[in-house]
Protein backbone atom coordinates (compact mmCIF):
# COMPACT_ATOMS: atom_id res chain seq x y z
CA UNK A 1 0.00 0.00 0.00
CA UNK A 2 1.22 3.41 -0.99
CA UNK A 3 1.17 5.82 1.83
CA UNK A 4 1.47 9.49 2.23
CA UNK A 5 2.88 11.52 5.39
CA UNK A 6 2.37 14.76 5.16
CA UNK A 7 2.89 15.90 8.69
CA UNK A 8 2.22 14.50 12.39
CA UNK A 9 1.89 17.75 14.44
CA UNK A 10 0.62 19.01 18.07
CA UNK A 11 -2.34 20.25 18.08
CA UNK A 12 -2.33 21.15 21.23
CA UNK A 13 0.30 23.88 21.78
CA UNK A 14 0.91 22.65 25.42
CA UNK A 15 3.98 24.12 26.79
CA UNK A 16 6.25 22.77 28.92
CA UNK A 17 6.23 23.58 32.71
CA UNK A 18 9.23 24.92 34.27
CA UNK A 19 10.38 25.59 37.97
CA UNK A 20 7.82 27.86 39.99
CA UNK A 21 8.33 31.56 38.58
CA UNK A 22 10.23 30.22 35.58
CA UNK A 23 8.70 30.90 32.15
CA UNK A 24 9.45 27.72 29.60
CA UNK A 25 8.80 28.48 26.00
CA UNK A 26 10.08 24.90 24.96
CA UNK A 27 7.13 22.63 23.95
CA UNK A 28 5.57 19.57 25.94
CA UNK A 29 6.24 17.35 23.06
CA UNK A 30 7.65 17.54 19.58
CA UNK A 31 5.86 20.31 16.81
CA UNK A 32 6.95 17.64 14.00
CA UNK A 33 6.22 13.90 14.66
CA UNK A 34 6.40 12.68 11.15
CA UNK A 35 9.82 11.10 11.33
CA UNK A 36 8.72 8.71 14.14
CA UNK A 37 5.60 8.21 11.77
CA UNK A 38 7.55 7.61 8.76
CA UNK A 39 10.07 4.74 10.80
CA UNK A 40 7.33 3.11 12.15
CA UNK A 41 5.77 2.63 9.35
CA UNK A 42 8.73 1.44 7.38
CA UNK A 43 9.47 -0.89 10.12
CA UNK A 44 6.60 -3.06 8.53
CA UNK A 45 6.17 -5.08 5.50
CA UNK A 46 2.56 -3.59 4.18
CA UNK A 47 3.38 -0.18 3.56
CA UNK A 48 5.43 1.87 1.19
CA UNK A 49 5.89 5.46 2.31
CA UNK A 50 6.04 7.93 0.20
CA UNK A 51 7.51 11.52 0.49
CA UNK A 52 4.74 14.22 0.97
CA UNK A 53 5.95 16.90 3.94
CA UNK A 54 8.84 17.65 1.65
CA UNK A 55 7.34 17.16 -1.69
CA UNK A 56 8.24 20.83 -3.01
CA UNK A 57 12.18 19.36 -2.99
CA UNK A 58 11.60 16.40 -4.79
CA UNK A 59 9.44 18.66 -7.39
CA UNK A 60 12.18 21.08 -7.96
CA UNK A 61 14.92 18.23 -8.35
CA UNK A 62 12.59 16.63 -10.64
CA UNK A 63 12.44 20.33 -12.47
CA UNK A 64 15.90 20.58 -12.47
CA UNK A 65 16.40 17.06 -14.06
CA UNK A 66 14.05 18.46 -16.79
CA UNK A 67 16.22 21.22 -17.61
CA UNK A 68 19.13 19.40 -17.98
CA UNK A 69 18.06 16.14 -19.68
CA UNK A 70 15.37 17.52 -21.81
CA UNK A 71 13.34 14.82 -23.98
CA UNK A 72 15.01 12.21 -21.87
CA UNK A 73 13.59 13.33 -18.32
CA UNK A 74 10.50 10.94 -18.75
CA UNK A 75 12.24 7.72 -19.58
CA UNK A 76 14.74 7.97 -17.17
CA UNK A 77 12.35 9.65 -13.90
CA UNK A 78 9.76 7.41 -14.69
CA UNK A 79 6.28 8.29 -12.90
CA UNK A 80 5.96 9.35 -9.42
CA UNK A 81 3.94 7.27 -7.51
CA UNK A 82 0.51 7.90 -6.08
CA UNK A 83 -0.36 7.60 -2.43
CA UNK A 84 -3.27 4.87 -2.10
CA UNK A 85 -4.16 6.23 1.23
CA UNK A 86 -3.05 9.18 3.54
CA UNK A 87 -1.76 8.89 7.40
CA UNK A 88 -2.43 11.70 9.71
CA UNK A 89 -1.29 12.06 13.05
CA UNK A 90 -1.41 14.54 15.54
CA UNK A 91 -1.14 14.67 19.25
CA UNK A 92 -5.00 15.79 20.14
CA UNK A 93 -4.85 16.43 23.73
CA UNK A 94 -2.23 17.19 26.73
CA UNK A 95 -3.40 16.54 31.07
CA UNK A 96 -1.14 17.07 33.68
CA UNK A 97 -1.33 15.27 37.31
CA UNK A 98 0.44 16.28 39.92
CA UNK A 99 0.29 14.37 43.55
CA UNK A 100 2.27 15.48 46.49
CA UNK A 101 3.24 13.57 49.81
CA UNK A 102 5.04 14.83 53.30
CA UNK A 103 5.47 13.41 55.83
CA UNK A 104 7.98 14.84 59.04
CA UNK A 105 9.26 13.31 62.91
CA UNK A 106 9.32 15.76 65.43
CA UNK A 107 11.88 14.17 67.20
CA UNK A 108 15.09 14.51 64.94
CA UNK A 109 13.10 16.91 62.60
CA UNK A 110 13.23 14.32 60.49
CA UNK A 111 11.23 14.88 56.85
CA UNK A 112 10.66 13.79 53.50
CA UNK A 113 8.97 14.60 51.01
CA UNK A 114 7.60 13.26 47.76
CA UNK A 115 6.02 14.59 44.40
CA UNK A 116 5.37 12.99 41.28
CA UNK A 117 3.99 14.32 37.99
CA UNK A 118 2.01 12.23 35.58
CA UNK A 119 1.89 14.14 32.07
CA UNK A 120 -0.88 12.09 29.46
CA UNK A 121 -1.03 12.78 26.04
CA UNK A 122 -3.46 10.99 23.20
CA UNK A 123 -2.56 10.68 19.91
CA UNK A 124 -4.75 10.29 16.68
CA UNK A 125 -3.57 8.23 13.63
CA UNK A 126 -6.21 8.73 10.57
CA UNK A 127 -6.05 6.73 7.45
CA UNK A 128 -7.67 9.03 4.70
CA UNK A 129 -8.32 7.27 1.32
CA UNK A 130 -6.84 9.51 -1.30
CA UNK A 131 -9.50 8.12 -3.97
CA UNK A 132 -12.78 9.20 -1.90
CA UNK A 133 -11.51 11.52 0.91
CA UNK A 134 -13.34 9.15 3.19
CA UNK A 135 -11.68 8.07 6.68
CA UNK A 136 -11.12 4.55 6.51
CA UNK A 137 -10.29 4.18 10.41
CA UNK A 138 -8.87 5.62 12.97
CA UNK A 139 -7.30 4.60 16.36
CA UNK A 140 -6.49 6.92 19.46
CA UNK A 141 -3.37 5.99 21.60
CA UNK A 142 -3.11 7.45 25.19
CA UNK A 143 0.66 7.62 26.50
CA UNK A 144 1.98 8.70 30.39
CA UNK A 145 5.05 10.66 31.10
CA UNK A 146 6.22 9.75 34.84
CA UNK A 147 8.34 12.70 36.41
CA UNK A 148 9.33 11.26 40.57
CA UNK A 149 11.07 13.77 42.67
CA UNK A 150 12.24 12.59 46.28
CA UNK A 151 13.68 14.52 49.10
CA UNK A 152 14.23 14.97 53.03
CA UNK A 153 16.00 16.32 55.16
CA UNK A 154 17.28 15.98 58.87
CA UNK A 155 17.88 18.48 61.72
CA UNK A 156 19.42 17.75 64.54
CA UNK A 157 20.88 19.63 68.07
CA UNK A 158 24.35 19.06 69.07
CA UNK A 159 25.41 20.81 72.19
CA UNK A 160 24.97 24.99 71.27
CA UNK A 161 25.31 23.92 67.38
CA UNK A 162 22.81 22.69 65.20
CA UNK A 163 23.98 20.51 62.17
CA UNK A 164 21.32 19.85 59.03
CA UNK A 165 21.41 17.42 55.77
CA UNK A 166 19.71 17.44 53.16
CA UNK A 167 19.11 15.33 49.79
CA UNK A 168 17.05 14.46 47.24
CA UNK A 169 17.02 13.42 43.63
CA UNK A 170 14.51 13.41 40.71
CA UNK A 171 13.75 11.40 37.34
CA UNK A 172 11.80 12.28 34.16
CA UNK A 173 10.69 10.05 31.43
CA UNK A 174 11.80 12.35 27.69
CA UNK A 175 8.49 12.90 25.92
CA UNK A 176 10.41 12.29 22.79
CA UNK A 177 10.21 8.77 23.78
CA UNK A 178 7.03 8.39 25.01
CA UNK A 179 5.43 9.88 21.56
CA UNK A 180 7.80 8.23 19.48
CA UNK A 181 6.27 4.68 21.62
CA UNK A 182 2.45 6.11 21.26
CA UNK A 183 3.41 6.31 17.39
CA UNK A 184 4.51 2.60 17.36
CA UNK A 185 1.17 1.48 19.13
CA UNK A 186 -0.72 3.56 16.94
CA UNK A 187 0.36 2.16 13.60
CA UNK A 188 0.50 -1.62 14.61
CA UNK A 189 -2.94 -0.86 15.92
CA UNK A 190 -3.95 0.41 12.46
CA UNK A 191 -2.08 -2.35 10.79
CA UNK A 192 -4.06 -4.83 12.54
CA UNK A 193 -7.36 -3.24 12.15
CA UNK A 194 -6.60 -3.36 8.26
CA UNK A 195 -6.11 -7.14 8.33
CA UNK A 196 -9.13 -7.66 9.97
CA UNK A 197 -10.68 -5.51 7.11
CA UNK A 198 -9.04 -7.08 4.36
CA UNK A 199 -7.02 -4.00 2.62
CA UNK A 200 -4.30 -6.47 1.51
CA UNK A 201 -6.45 -9.37 0.44
CA UNK A 202 -7.79 -7.74 -2.40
Amino acid sequence: MNVGIYGCIDSTGQKRKGPPGVADFSSAVLQDCAPFLMAAMRALPHYRVLERARIDDVLKERQLAAAMLGDKTRSLLGNMLIADVLMLGQVVSYDRTVSQVASGIAVNAMGIGHQRVSDSFTFSLRVVSTKSGEVINEVLVQKSVESLQLNGHVLRIIGVDTASAESGSASNEPAGIALQQAIQLAVRAITEKGIQAGWWSN
